[in-house]
């Protein structure tokens, strides 16, 4: 099955989507000529309403409706509408053929619809921030969905009057050839549907002959597909400056689908998104987004995007922004039977990277011991979906009586003295073990670092009443209740 879509008056409605005139008013598009010598383009329905008609010189369409209101063609404009209708079909199916200007045609034999009318009310609803006038017609044929999308009934294309084939580039009919039609008076398309086909090409030529086919689901082109350059980005520029990043998410999601397609047909996906915001004050910010896993999902990189502009706090309001993504071969595992792994790695790692927004990313990961004597000491390792195995140090017990060590150490009021150059505990006076200490063992000095910043700590064992505790002395008169023995 394929799909046309047209858009009527393309050149005139790409200028009235911008401009600020109210649709009431009678609106024409002039030629590229003198205003005196130009003639009729497009006209809207209000201007149709009063009389006037494609062709038409202007001094005699003003004659007629003093009212009028003219514009001239503006091809910067129109070059502009047609990228992004381009674009537009290329989100929906990287299979399609640009006919005519304002004209594309689709093969959907690789998709997976419902039907077609469900196929053609997503589209009209995925069309509507195009803001233009779409006309959609499926048929078994390409040239057939053509006729339908130019006929006034979309499921047939008898209803055209074969004088609108003159004004389309993609069928080869002449003026000459309809006023033969019209002598025989063949008014239509369903006129000339109803012809035997035998003896046709003699009288009417091969032309007509093609035509006849056509609508009879005779002719069955290839299309010519459009394959746009190998290019991953897409940018857009805002109007209006915007305060927030709402706007950048909605056109975002436009933006990603037909870049995801591109990489499918190049059996690609992508793991790297380069993001670049630029910023009314000049500046701008760029951030690379990395997946744990290559895909082709647009939400997935969409919900990245979004974890990301949470954090994001711009300077001044967004121009534009502009993304890229890195082709990257897809992800091939093999998976084990007896272990299993994570459902959904992008959603693990899309929760890392808001807990990292909110904590800060050197307080998220794994806790690690270092190899260095100095109590407690630790550093994060970066937690990943793939759960690499991380090489740590051995924990070994230093006797048969189990400590639970405090964090944070307790701050302590220690009565001691000094002999030699140490000081010795001899009662804990605050905190929540208290007494006299009974018996000692240490000290056992502990220090490194002097390289970068020194410390210097002295480990007790002592044994009070009912309980047995390790102190920590650091000079000059800090000491600190880290552990008990025991608990």
């Amino acid at each position: 099955m394929y799909a046309a879509l047209h858009f009527p008056d393309l050149e005139l409605h790409c200028l009235l989507r911008h401009e600020a005139i109210s649709p009431s008013l009678p609106i024409a598009l002039l030629s590229a000529a003198d205003r005196e010598k130009s003639h009729l383009v497009a006209l809207n329905a209000t201007a149709l309403g009063c009389g006037l008609s494609r062709g038409m010189a202007s001094l005699s369409a003003m004659a007629r409706c003093p009212d009028l209101y003219f514009l001239e063609r503006d091809p910067v404009a129109e070059k502009h509408v047609a990228a992004e209708l381009l674009f537009f079909a290329e989100s929906l199916t990287p299979d399609f053929e640009s006919t005519a200007a304002n004209t594309i045609l689709l093969d959907l034999s690789t998709l997976v619809i419902a039907s077609a009318k469900d196929w053609t009310d997503h589209t009209l609803g995925k069309a509507s921030h195009l803001r233009l006038p779409l006309r959609i017609a499926t048929a078994p044929t390409p040239d057939l969905a053509h006729l339908r999308s130019l006929s006034p009934d979309l499921e047939n294309a008898h209803p055209l009057a074969v004088s609108e084939l003159v004004r389309s580039d993609s069928f080869p009919l002449t003026r000459s050839d309809v006023e033969i039609l019209h002598l025989w008076g063949i008014r239509s398309l369903g006129d000339l549907a109803n012809l035997p086909r035998q003896g046709l090409s003699e009288r009417l030529g091969p032309q007509l002959t093609w035509l006849h086919d056509v609508l009879h689901e005779k002719e069955h082109r290839l299309l010519t597909l459009r394959r746009p350059p190998v290019n991953y980005a897409a940018s857009h520029d805002f109007e209006n400056p915007i305060a927030n990043f709402e706007p950048i998410l909605f056109i975002a999601r436009r933006l990603l689908r037909p870049l995801c397609n591109r990489l499918r047909n190049t059996q690609r996906a992508t793991s790297t998104t380069r993001l670049k915001l630029r910023y009314e004050n000049g500046l701008s910010h760029r951030h690379t987004l990395t997946l744990t896993e290559s895909t082709l999902d647009p939400e997935i990189l969409l919900r990245a995007l979004h974890t990301h502009l949470d954090t994001v706090r711009a300077p001044a309001p967004v121009t534009g922004f502009s993304l890229r993504l890195i082709p990257a071969l897809p992800a091939h595992k093999q998976h084990e039977i007896f272990r299993k792994g994570l459902r959904d790695p992008h959603r693990f790692a899309d929760t890392l990277h808001r807990l990292s927004g909110l904590v800060g990313s050197d307080r998220l990961g794994i806790p690690q011991i270092e190899d260095t004597h100095r109590p407690d000491s630790f550093r994060m390792h970066p937690a990943t979906p793939d759960f690499h195995e991380i090489t740590s140090l051995p924990i070994t017990p230093s006797g048969n009586l189990p400590m639970a060590r405090l964090r944070p150490p307790v701050t302590v009021g220690v009565l001691s003295e000094k002999r030699g150059h140490l000081q010795h505990p001899l009662a804990i006076l605050t905190g929540p073990h208290r007494g006299e200490i009974i018996r000692t063992a240490g000290p056992y000095p502990l220090s490194g670092n002097w390289w970068d910043r020194t410390w210097q700590q002295l480990q007790w064992d002592i044994e009070i009443p009912n309980h047995i505790l390790q102190l920590t002395h650091t000079p000059p008169e800090t000491w600190h209740l880290t552990g008990i023995y025991g608990a």
